[in-house]
């Protein structure tokens, strides 16, 4: 038989040995002093499971003990109770009673409980303590090997000290079965541990050596399975989901957001229903965006109610003041920024501003503790973090993979049990979110304005620049620039610019941009905009704007940075070259039908040259005698006809439609 076949069966094997119709191994006087090897001692990591019994009382418990580092976790379990000890370093310990749900500190292991056990070893903090004192205890007491035992197929070594008693304790009765370091004896199975490795101990008190029914206490601790503590047990430092010990150590949340934060993220609520939304957030940009299914009406994060049914997506401009609400084609609504929603602070003045993403993600007066590790099935390492609610005394529970937030529980308590009331989990999202809203946010300016100018649209060129490069560096992202370059000429919100692009002289590149006017809606005040121009410059006309832009480029060129994946580029807007854009008329121009005077003309000297031809021919078959004189006549008429064929008389045509102007040349 092998040794895990060994360590299956060996607890049941050993019921015999440790029957209660105790045997005292003490009525024959030692003849040795026998200590044991210290070498019996357990690795610095270790997972040992075995079976306490108490024959006294018969009750029966399992064991499960685990240590990395300095962390120590203790499973004792019966059938009416189960204790968990946790030790983190020197200062943090604690129990927690997984049956009732109450945890706090403890100063001293489930172990210590069973006190027979302290007459052998003074620190009971641990089965690797135990053991470490048990082999302090045999080089005090009087001990000696009885020879082997076969357990199970295995040879064990058989240890057996007494210890006589006082008048204040009882004679004790000490039994230790060890798998052996020979070569003979079988090896563990798991390459992390060698032999000799503790089996089985057993301690008796009894009144008199000589008489088992004396018996006062009979405990023993069987060890039936040895392995390494591996990534996949770090859970067992820590106690359940939804667990707060009192007295826990406060530690600092390692999140650590990018800047923008973007994450899709999935809803589970306690019904187990499922919903998806997606949030951005971005400091950098003054933006919050929610998009997706909402929670009870509500829009998560931000927790906004009354949004219109229609809107599919919140977006919160904390740079303008102003609150956008979209579906995927338009906008719903343009309003000022909400001062009640959960991404807002506000100060005495009215003064509205972005909460850190953390306060979003994470309640900002919660006190967190460091609950351990857990390894997930794909094999990352997630931290465990937990605090309570004081409001509601819900537990909430964030878990990290390194300093980025994975999920996000909160634990309700019923009957003392912690039970999952939501869950949120968040996976990485998109970091171009904008570019899909910026069209519709400009819809919202144009159509919540009572000002519209019918021909707003003009044009510039760009020196050394083509439509390749605005499709390399993205449409999007040079009209951000160009938007924003012209609200620093003067004050407007960059989203009253629209922009278009094409090819100009030389195939440079031709800009087509139109300027909305102010819209009506007064945004809430914000640090860096000034919609009323109170203390800083007001937001201008789209014509004042117009005007300072074209006193800077008469001047000279001007230049607008665009953004790129390493530096900022510097486009150069050629010098004169605004111009107010006028489209063709889309309504059909005034038409003629018929001849133009010039054809008519042409048309009149024609038919004169033509009738004297003709009148000369025939005066010239009519008679044939003709003097010197009529002959000189018509024979400058003939050369008169001739001559008449150098005319080049141009009529110029005109034909009108609605897309395009025809011109036809006719040669006379």
């Amino acid at each position: 038989m092998n040794w895990l076949q060994f360590v299956t069966v060996f607890g049941t094997a050993l019921q015999s040995l440790s029957a209660i119709s105790f045997q005292s191994e003490c009525n024959v006087p030692l003849s040795k002093n026998d200590s044991l090897s210290e070498k019996l001692k357990f690795l610095q990591s270790y997972k040992v499971s075995g079976v306490i019994t108490n024959w006294m009382s018969k009750n029966v418990a399992s064991v499960l003990e685990l240590s990395k580092s300095d962390r120590v976790s203790t499973l004792i379990s019966d059938r009416e109770t189960t204790l968990h000890w946790i030790s983190i370093g020197p200062d943090q310990k604690f129990l927690h009673n997984q049956t009732s749900g109450k945890c706090g500190t403890a100063t001293t292991s489930p172990l210590a409980a069973y006190t027979p056990l302290s007459a052998i070893s003074k620190d009971l903090s641990s089965l690797s303590a135990l053991v470490a004192g048990l082999v302090e205890f045999s080089k005090t007491s009087q001990g000696e090997f009885r020879g082997n035992r076969v357990v199970a197929g295995v040879e064990g070594v058989h240890w057996v000290a007494c210890v006589n008693g006082t008048n204040e304790t009882a004679n004790l009765q000490v039994e230790v079965i060890f798998a052996g370091d020979s070569s003979e004896s079988l090896k563990p199975p798991s390459p992390h541990f060698n032999n000799p490795m503790m089996l089985f101990l057993q301690v008796a008190e009894v009144g008199k050596f000589s008489d088992n029914s004396t018996l006062k206490s009979l405990l023993s601790l069987e060890f039936d399975g040895y392995s390494d503590a591996t990534p996949e047990d770090e859970h067992w430092f820590g106690t359940p989901s939804g667990t707060i010990c009192e007295g826990w150590k406060e530690t600092k949340i390692p999140l650590n957001a990018s800047d923008p934060f973007s994450a899709i993220v999935q809803h589970i609520d306690e019904k187990k229903a499922v919903s998806e939304s997606a949030l951005y957030y971005s400091s950098r940009e003054q933006l919050v965006v929610v998009s997706g299914a909402r929670r009870s009406d509500v829009v998560p994060f931000i927790n906004e109610k009354e949004v219109p049914k229609e809107a599919t997506t919140v977006v919160h401009d904390f740079g303008k003041g102003y609150e956008y609400a979209l579906d995927s084609d338009r906008c719903i609504r343009l309003s000022a920024l909400p001062n009640n929603t959960d991404d807002v602070l506000s100060t005495s003045e009215g003064i509205l501003s972005m909460k850190p993403i953390a306060q979003i993600l994470l309640a900002a007066d919660l006190k967190y503790g460091n609950y351990g590790q857990l390894t997930t099935a794909n094999g990352r390492t997630l931290d465990i973090y937990r605090g309570v609610d004081n409001k509601t005394n819900d537990v909430v529970e964030a878990r990290f993979d390194g300093d980025q937030l994975e999920s996000y529980s909160i634990y309700k308590l019923v009957n003392s049990t912690p039970t999952l009331s939501s869950h949120m989990r968040f996976t990485r999202g998109l970091s171009d979110v904008m570019s899909s809203f910026t069209e519709n946010i400009r819809n919202c300016f144009a159509m919540s304005s009572s000002s519209f100018n019918e021909n707003s649209t003009f044009t510039f060129e760009v020196k050394s620049r083509s439509l390749k490069d605005v499709y390399i560096q993205g449409i999007e992202t040079v009209s951000a620039a160009l938007a924003s370059a012209l609200a620093q000429i003067a004050p407007i919100n960059p989203y009253r610019v629209r922009i278009f692009y094409d090819t100009g002289v030389g195939k440079t590149l031709r800009v087509f941009f139109s300027i909305g006017e102010k819209t009506d809606v007064k945004p809430s005040a914000v640090p860096k905009y000034n919609f009323t121009g109170s203390d800083t410059a007001e937001e201008v006309a789209s014509s004042v704007l117009l005007e300072k832009l074209n006193a800077t480029i008469t001047q000279g060129d001007w230049k607008f940075s665009v953004p790129t994946r390493d530096e900022k580029q510097d486009w150069v807007v050629k010098m004169q070259s605004l111009n107010r854009y006028t489209p063709p008329s889309s309504t059909p121009g005034p038409s003629y039908s018929g001849y133009t005077g010039g054809a008519m003309f042409v048309l009149g000297v024609f038919s004169l040259l033509l009738g004297v031809a003709i009148g000369a021919g025939s005066v010239f078959f009519v008679t044939r005698r003709q003097r010197i004189s009529t002959l000189a006549y018509q024979g400058r008429a003939r050369k008169m006809l001739r001559n008449s064929t150098s005319f080049k008389l141009i009529g110029y045509i005109r034909f009108t439609c609605d897309h395009a102007t025809f011109r036809t040349l006719v040669k006379y």
